[in-house]
């Protein structure tokens, strides 16, 4: 089937969906089908906007889907999406989960500069990190996924062995109870315990 960009997170302007819906409006040609999952308050909006555009059978605003649904989703999609931005109130994003489940599903990611994601995100590596609300920048790292899916492949394949180095198990627990350990929450003793705790806690 067509190209598949999938983004999830609540309707809210911090997630920057505006900014997606527009972008996607800029591939003009490209054959692709975009779902946006979650809800919130801008659903109807966010409807109308890609409406308006004439961009509503490309762009899905599907509203929410189970989470075997989702994973299955980013199973079979190109890349994932999330146009993070800072709001009017502040209110802005550290490091949406979504992000490192979708790089641990090996998805390449194309999202914003705000906050931690470029933390997460190697521009140009794991995915493309552009600047917040510039919706030609991100439309045209889509548009290179979408014309470049042996790219799209090798960067959602670094992306998940980042996700794991990152994130496993062992070292994340054995650096926990060296902090705890150091601050005196616990003893140097007890240490294994928790370890162990945290193990079982995953597996």
């Amino acid at each position: 089937g067509r190209p598949l960009i999938v983004s999830v997170g609540r309707y809210i302007p911090k997630k920057g969906f505006c900014t997606l819906v527009e972008a996607c409006s800029r591939l003009e040609l490209r054959d692709f089908e975009c779902q946006i999952v979650g809800n919130g308050p801008l659903e109807v909006s966010l409807k109308e906007q890609a409406a308006l555009l004439g961009i509503q059978d490309r762009v899905q605003i599907t509203g929410p889907k189970p989470e075997g649904e989702i994973k299955r989703l980013l199973e079979r999609s190109r890349m994932f999406v999330l146009a993070c931005a800072r709001a009017e109130d502040g209110a802005m994003d550290n490091l949406p989960t979504v992000i490192m489940e979708a790089m641990a599903a090996g998805l390449p990611v194309v999202s914003t500069n705000v906050a931690a994601v470029s933390e997460m995100v190697v521009d140009g590596e794991t995915g493309f990190v552009v600047p917040e609300r510039d919706s030609a920048a991100l439309a045209r790292k889509m548009a290179c996924l979408l014309d470049n899916p042996d790219l799209a492949r090798t960067m959602g394949l670094k992306g998940r062995l980042r996700c794991r180095e990152l994130f496993n198990v062992d070292q994340t627990s054995a650096s926990l109870c060296k902090i705890l350990t150091e601050y005196g929450v616990f003893s140097t003793r007890r240490t294994d315990v928790i370890h162990a705790f945290f193990r079982r806690s995953a597996a």
